[in-house]
């Protein structure tokens, strides 16, 4: 999925998502990975949706608020992360640039 529909999707779709609208009786996928209900909550990075994390289980029915929010900071967690990693990215490659241009001075 491109970043810009990722974007579409986690403004428009009241994110953290919840999907428990089954009978009980369907999986979906297929063994090891069927599931019943499944949760996602977005992956934000300076407020850009950046990636999802998502939850499945194979009891039916709703999650609670409470493994709603986790699922959240849990989500928040990893945005700041991420965004911290790619700033140390930034900063070392230009730290290297930097030293690159000294070494051509001298």
């Amino acid at each position: 999925m491109t970043d810009s529909n990722l974007a579409l999707r986690a403004r428009g779709a009241g994110w953290p998502r919840r999907s428990t609208a089954w009978t009980g009786r369907e999986r979906f996928a297929s063994p090891p990975f069927a599931y019943r209900a499944a949760l996602s909550a977005p992956i934000l990075a300076q407020g850009e949706p950046i990636g999802a994390l998502v939850i499945y289980r194979d009891e039916v029915g709703p999650f609670s608020n409470e493994e709603v929010e986790f699922l959240q900071s849990l989500a928040n967690q990893a945005g700041l992360a991420i965004h911290n990693a790619r700033l140390f990215a930034a900063l070392k490659e230009h730290s290297e640039q930097l030293e690159e241009r000294v070494r051509a001075r001298t």
